[in-house]
């Protein structure tokens, strides 16, 4: 499980990251009626920690899904499904995939800890 929480905190790490910088390029355009220089370098920095983010996510949603699973914290369908955002993330043009099932995966655990 620490294994996991560090995932996590890496994963909170380079969401924040990515939205700095991607605020900070959206006030620069606003300003600016040029693109500002290093615009695409910058693109592509906001690009790869938006991929980073996804893929140690979902490194953490196996990780705390698999303990879960063999500890027998959470229900088996929950864990299943939580094993399989996880995977589905290490796949960038499934993201969407990813989100949508993220959300029911969020949504089951929230009526699973509610209940206990």
């Amino acid at each position: 499980m620490r294994i996991a929480t560090i995932f996590g905190l890496l994963a909170i790490g380079l969401l924040l990251a990515n939205a700095t910088l991607s605020i900070f390029a959206v006030s620069q355009a606003a300003s600016r009626s040029k693109t500002i220089a290093g615009g695409d370098t910058l693109n592509a920095v906001i690009g790869m920690l938006g991929m980073g983010t996804i893929m140690a996510n979902g490194l953490w949603y196996v990780l705390a899904n698999w303990s879960a699973y063999s500890y027998k914290m959470l229900p088996r369908g929950l864990c299943w499904l939580g094993l399989a955002i996880g995977t589905t993330s290490l796949v960038p043009f499934l993201a969407l995939v990813v989100l949508v099932l993220g959300i029911v995966w969020a949504i089951w655990l929230a009526i699973v800890l509610r209940g206990t």
